[in-house]
């Protein structure tokens, strides 16, 4: 990503796909930062490039605590999520886990009895 002229009240933000934006302040110097911007409609959500748009330096240069406290929010929201998603694939790994240990120990009960039934037709003499 190409970043324009830092010292001007106007600066552009180039992205990977070639095209140019525009970022302005109200007269004041603006500091161009490199910020996430993708191509396309597939270039993120709604709520990511509100987050972008607050990433933006203040004249100062200084980022602005809403936009910081906005974005620990949002990760700690994604993190509760993962973890739930986390719990509940263990929880069916452990169903599936305890269903193939019931399959299994039904199969070994189902194979003594076979052999136990083909020793004892074995024993019984057959009659002609």
């Amino acid at each position: 990503m190409k970043v324009g002229d830092s010292d001007s009240t106007k600066c552009w933000k180039e992205d990977e796909c070639g095209s140019k934006k525009a970022v302005e302040s109200q007269g004041n110097p603006v500091r161009c930062v490199e910020s996430d911007v993708g191509c396309g409609e597939d270039s993120g959500s709604r709520e990511e490039s509100e987050i972008a748009e607050k990433r933006r330096l203040s004249p100062d240069g200084v980022l602005h605590f809403a936009a910081l406290r906005d974005e620990v929010a949002q990760i700690r929201e994604e993190h509760y999520a993962i973890r739930e998603t986390l719990f509940r694939r263990e929880g069916e790994l452990d169903r599936t886990r305890n269903a193939l240990q019931s399959i299994a120990q039904e199969r070994d009960f189902l194979k003594k009895k076979v052999l136990l039934f083909y020793f004892l037709l074995h024993l019984i003499p057959t009659f002609e």
